[in-house]
């Protein structure tokens, strides 16, 4: 009898959005040595239609054939409902009270078991339309999706209270709460420095009961870890200042992190591409 070979997963193509760049990824999970990646930057003079437009007659990776779907990964504001809570009819309607906007907007949801969770995003309409009209099987998907799926589970076998996730991106903090695998808290915030980061981080801390040092009037935050991801330079900064307040900061490596993957070693790939990608 002759051997069953499972079929190949197809490769696919990965478009991360961001007002100061695009990246573009190719990746196949069983090819992972074929991994290619590129950095696309918008003209800011121009709306981003019009970039995208120009990205797909420009960049390689996205004229080149593929067997699979392109996933357009955004990080456009989200908000979380409970698993158990959520009614997919409900989804618009507390979108639009969440994100009051006067443009229209596509909604989309992303599940996530893990975290006991449902995202709920938009991406304005304008721009998924370019997108589908720039490249072929536009799938949605917004970053803090992989980013929970990945926080869930990461440091829930020795911590039995509260973990604290800070993932830093261009001029934004996304911070997540986990109690064990349970989502409890997550919001993102606009920051140009490590303070503004510190600022957040800590009174988010201190409203959801993290417990001080004994006997000290002030921080450092005693059993609470802190998980920093993110760019290198920030990463750095933001886990230096934050161990002046509290006793558990971990500085996440990527390369440590998921055993020297050629993502995780590739210069300048997104931590929450990487988290989708390897994830």
């Amino acid at each position: 009898m002759p051997p069953i070979i499972p079929p190949a997963l197809p490769e696919h193509l990965y478009v991360r959005l961001s007002d100061e760049r695009i990246c573009i990824a190719r990746y196949d999970a069983l090819r992972p040595a074929a991994f290619a990646f590129s950095v696309f930057r918008p003209e800011r003079s121009k709306p981003l239609g019009p970039n995208l437009i120009h990205m797909a007659e420009s960049e390689e990776l996205l004229k080149a054939p593929t067997r699979g779907s392109t996933y357009v990964l955004t990080h456009t504001p989200a908000t979380y409902v409970p698993l158990a809570d959520f009614q997919e009819s409900e989804c618009e309607t507390i979108y639009r009270y969440c994100f009051p906007t006067h443009n229209e907007h596509r909604i989309f949801y992303d599940v996530v078991g893990a975290a006991d969770s449902v995202v709920i995003f938009g991406l304005r309409e304008d721009i998924c339309q370019a997108l589908e009209h720039a490249i072929d099987n536009v799938i949605f998907a917004s970053t803090h999706t992989a980013l929970l799926r990945h926080f869930a589970n990461k440091g829930a076998n020795v911590c039995t209270g509260q973990r604290f996730f800070i993932n830093l991106r261009e001029r934004a903090t996304d911070i997540y709460v986990f109690d064990r695998n349970r989502l409890t808290l997550a919001n993102t915030f606009s920051t140009d420095d490590v303070m503004d980061t510190i600022y957040y981080t800590l009174n988010i801390a201190t409203q959801t009961g993290a417990r001080l040092m004994p006997d000290e009037d002030t921080m450092p935050l005693a059993t609470t870890p802190f998980y920093i991801s993110g760019e290198e330079g920030q990463r750095l900064a933001v886990s230096r200042e934050l161990r002046r307040f509290a006793a558990e900061v971990i500085a996440i490596q990527p390369t440590a992190e998921f055993n020297r993957h050629i993502i995780a070693s590739t210069p300048d790939v997104p931590y929450d591409l990487m988290v989708h990608l390897i994830g």
